[in-house]
């Protein structure tokens, strides 16, 4: 405390029944942790099997309170430490302090809190080692957050390390200091309950606040402290009040104080790395943040903030502006998921310039970007880093006071575990104007590849077919009206009305089952009813797999065409992807869609524009065979309806050169 595979079949129908288990009062899961322990302080005590509360008048930092149990209590749901202008024990006022009793090395804490306001107050969140076996701070301190009482707005996270071996002293720190602004208002951390974190890996310290992160300390930043040096932490929350981090109190202080803590939930690391994914990207989470992202270049001015000024889509959009600090400055968000080398990925963002506070005429340039790391939260610029594909979605010459639609698409490079979209903010000059950002979408694409159809094998009685059932790699979602099945007389050819469906679907071992059952049947005008084939569509704007759509609408079954093939870059129909195939694509680069087939064979992306940007899946595929199993298979990728699978380019967005 110092400074996707699809694979569809006929079938009857199939009733699965689904055993949830529910754990009341757990704390949420989190990929690559697991739950170690955890207090809601629902109870009318402390739990003294998880908490030792402190009884010392000899506090440190030349603070002024002393603690007491009796300052510690538990009602509500909150664990409450009560500070007061009473002296005790030589010293002029009383606080409470708890600590854990059991000691823990890596892991997560969460702890959710409403901090003491009014001058003098020190309230802190903060892991600390054993410093009698080992003296302070030979084996580190992590201060998750400290604040000072009359400054609500900002809060502070900190490492201390060092030298005590009774004959050489020495103490390092490092630290940041983030103010948030959030639905548009600058963050009041003393109004309400808050959510302080901290991820500590072997080579890391990530910090957060409501899920903001916004600080990581590295084991470069304190010489290899953390590898080396570190020991086992116990979790202690205290208000200390005066001392060396703030000033004392005054006639200003407001008397008595109290900390208010809702929860603390710990996590120790799992035998399994995190699996990123991307989260909040329509800056809606938190009630209107900048949750899930990590912040760079922000400071107190909230020139990296979300807001309800200018929006797309919902309440929310992100708000970027310079730091205005008399050189080059970069601002902005990031976030990663994780990859495997060759995936597609595909970043989109709706960005707006509004005319009032427009960087039209300025330096200012605001860019889309995918970065590549080797490792997970790898650092930018350092061996981890790899490689980078950007786009400009505003600067000078950007039209004003619209949204505009801004997609980058590429493929993830060898040795990369993590790809990082990035919207940054660069200010080379103090000149103003801002830019608004919704609607981001960012994933590995994933078309729906067909690993076999049966449809059409020939069933005595059709008209007894009850359902269909579709499996897809991933997590896919099938929104209202997202399978439609049309029936075909196998006497007459008559295509009847779309049979009504229902879609019941399952998530297990990373592939989704669907269900398409039959709510209703075609009967001729006998009422009886009709033997035939059955064609299916999936809407592909309405099935969303990984967060993104499909993209593209398929139809599979008693259709004419074998365009299917063309999609994947086949323009010569061999199923062979290769050099002749990239003679048709010279033929209209840099075209606008338009002679016949060009949309199927070349436009990768659905955006109407033949460029750079449709190589990308074409190289992945250069000199492959094509391995689909069809039968009798005929499926083409409708002409009308279709719905790209995220926003295209903005004509005039120009790439830049791969790093």
């Amino acid at each position: 405390m110092n400074p996707s595979i699809v694979r569809l079949a006929v079938a009857t129908l199939v009733t699965v029944i689904c055993n949830v288990t529910t754990a009341f009062a757990q704390p949420p899961q989190r990929s690559g942790y697991d739950v170690a322990w955890f207090d809601e302080f629902d109870s009318n005590s402390l739990d003294t099997a998880i908490w030792t509360a402190g009884n010392t008048n000899s506090p440190t930092n030349f603070s002024q309170q002393d603690y007491l149990p009796g300052q510690i209590s538990v009602s509500g749901g909150s664990l409450r430490i009560l500070s007061e202008n009473i002296a005790s024990r030589g010293l002029p006022y009383r606080s409470g302090l708890v600590e854990t009793k059991a000691y823990q090395k890596y892991g997560r804490w969460d702890v959710r809190a409403k901090l003491p306001t009014s001058k003098g107050m020190w309230p802190a969140i903060w892991l600390l080692s054993d410093t009698a076996a080992a003296p302070w701070p030979s084996e580190g301190e992590i201060d998750i957050m400290e604040n000072r009482g009359d400054e609500p707005n900002l809060t502070s996270s900190a490492f201390h390390y060092g030298i005590n071996d009774g004959n050489n002293f020495e103490h390092n720190f490092v630290y940041n200091e983030q103010t948030s602004v959030q639905d548009s208002s600058i963050v009041n951390y003393h109004d309400s309950f808050h959510t302080y974190s901290v991820e500590w890996d072997p080579k890391q310290i990530r910090f957060y606040v409501d899920d903001v992160h916004h600080y990581t300390v590295r084991d470069s930043d304190v010489d290899g402290f953390l590898t080396n040096d570190v020991g086992e932490m116990r979790l202690i929350l205290n208000t200390a009040i005066g001392g060396t981090f703030l000033d004392n109190p005054d006639g200003s202080t407001v008397w008595p104080q109290e900390f208010e803590i809702d929860y603390v939930h710990a996590y120790t690391k799992s035998s399994t790395p995190p699996v990123l994914t991307f989260e909040n990207g329509g800056f809606e989470d938190n009630g209107g943040s900048i949750a899930h992202w990590t912040k760079f270049g922000a400071s107190p001015i909230g020139n990296v903030s979300s807001g309800n000024e200018y929006v797309d889509e919902g309440a929310e959009a992100l708000k970027l502006y310079g730091q205005f600090n008399g050189t080059t400055n970069y601002s902005g968000i990031e976030q990663g998921i994780s990859v495997t080398a060759g995936d597609e990925i595909v970043a989109s963002a709706r960005s707006l310039i509004n005319s009032a506070d427009s960087i039209s005429g300025s330096s200012n340039v605001v860019y889309l970007k995918i970065d590549y790391y080797s490792e997970l939260y790898g650092l930018f610029g350092t061996s981890e880093y790899i490689s980078s594909d950007s786009i400009v979605i505003a600067d000078s010459a950007t039209q004003n006071d619209a949204w505009l639609d801004n997609e980058i698409m590429s493929v993830a490079p060898a040795g990369a575990v993590e790809a990082r979209i990035a919207i940054v903010f660069e200010q080379p000059a103090n000149e103003g104007g801002a830019v608004y950002v919704d609607d981001v979408q960012f994933a590995i694409a994933a078309a729906p590849i067909v690993a076999n159809v049966e449809l059409n094998i020939g069933e005595p009685q059709r008209s007894a077919v009850e359902s269909l059932t579709l499996f897809f790699e991933g997590d896919v979602v099938f929104a209202n009206g997202a399978v439609n099945v049309v029936q075909r007389s196998t006497q007459t050819e008559e295509t009847f009305e779309t049979v009504a469906t229902v879609v019941s679907r399952q998530f297990i071992n990373n592939q989704t089952i669907a269900t398409v059952q039959f709510a209703s049947h075609v009967r001729n005008s006998n009422n009886a009813l009709v033997d035939g084939n059955y064609q299916l569509t999936l809407t592909g704007g309405l099935v969303t797999r990984g967060g993104i759509p499909m993209g593209q609408d398929y139809v599979f079954g008693d259709t004419a065409a074998d365009a299917f093939y063309s999609f994947y870059g086949d323009t010569d129909g061999n199923r062979m992807i290769n050099v002749f195939d990239l003679l048709a694509f010279r033929q209209s680069y840099n075209t606008v869609s338009g002679s016949p087939g060009y949309e199927y064979f070349l436009d990768f992306q659905a955006n109407g524009l033949i460029n750079v940007l449709d190589l990308l899946p074409f190289r992945q595929r250069y000199a492959t065979s094509l391995p689909f199993v069809f039968g009798n298979l005929r499926a083409s990728r409708l002409k009308a309806g279709s719905t790209p699978a995220s926003k295209a380019v903005v004509t005039g967005n120009r790439i830049l050169e791969r790093n």
